[in-house]
């Protein structure tokens, strides 16, 4: 059954939509349910959930911001906005970001179970077309070499995403989406090839090397943890210290200072 995550701050419109809404019968398992957005991407992240329903305006971390995370961390999962604030501009940004809908509140019972059954519909077919791409790409390996990037194939596709990835790693805004668009292939299948050849998702190989250039920006410079968030593609310093803390074992100016235990051996 698919997994779905509630991201609300008003408890009474957060409970109304959890306890009302026939999730099984439209095909969903309710997974879990947050307050703000911080908290939310942490526990997404976790439980991984086909479809988000994530409120704008949020503490901490608001929606919008909540969901580009999402997006480029799990490209795969579905969003759906529910806002009160009946506003063009929110619009805007939720379709760059390839929301699936964008529900104005009060949402009725009726409204939301019709985008539920839309969306799973849309997963469904995704779903399946995936399936059908593994298969061929595991046909595909079975024919070629076995070598890390054969010059044909998905294996070049992956060698231009890494290039691309490469030059452009400092760009807060670089995406899957955006990686797939520059190699001319779809974010699912660009998503597949590469965990299969790389061996790690998007995420861990742009993570890895903004924190990589972080490391040898904090050993090497005098820039401030803040500067170095914003050299290295992170909008949000606070983030940038969670990931670094997260990858690291220590917090940048413990890794600047030598005072942290890191995971990794010190950037020479």
């Amino acid at each position: 059954m698919l997994k779905v995550f509630l991201a609300e701050d008003e408890v009474i419109v957060r409970e109304a939509l959890r306890d009302s809404i026939p999730w099984e019968s439209c095909g969903f398992l309710f997974s879990g349910e947050a307050s703000d957005g911080e908290t939310a991407l942490e526990m997404v992240r976790t439980i991984r959930p086909d479809l988000v329903l994530t409120d704008i305006r949020m503490p901490f971390m608001d929606g919008l911001t909540f969901a580009r995370h999402v997006r480029e961390e799990l490209p795969e999962t579905k969003i759906i906005f529910i806002s009160g604030y009946d506003d063009f501009e929110y619009a805007r940004q939720a379709i760059e970001m390839q929301a699936d809908q964008y529900l104005l509140k009060p949402v009725t019972r009726t409204k939301l179970i019709e985008a539920l059954k839309t969306t799973r519909a849309r997963i469904e077919e995704e779903q399946h077309r995936r399936a059908l791409l593994l298969q061929l790409t595991q046909e595909e390996s079975t024919v070629q070499p076995d070598t890390p990037f054969e010059k044909t194939g998905s294996g070049e596709i992956v060698e231009d995403a890494l290039r691309y990835i490469d030059a452009h790693f400092c760009e807060e805004d670089i995406s899957l989406h955006a990686v797939a668009k520059a190699v001319n292939v779809s974010a699912n299948y660009l998503s597949a090839v590469f965990g299969q050849r790389v061996g790690s998702s998007f995420v861990e190989y742009l993570t890895e090397k903004r924190i990589r250039q972080a490391k040898q920006l904090l050993r090497q410079t005098n820039k401030r943890s803040g500067e170095i968030a914003f050299a290295v593609g992170y909008r949000d310093p606070r983030y940038f210290s969670s990931v670094f803390k997260k990858q690291q074992g220590c917090t940048p100016s413990e890794y600047r200072s030598g005072e942290g235990k890191t995971h990794e051996e010190p950037v020479p």
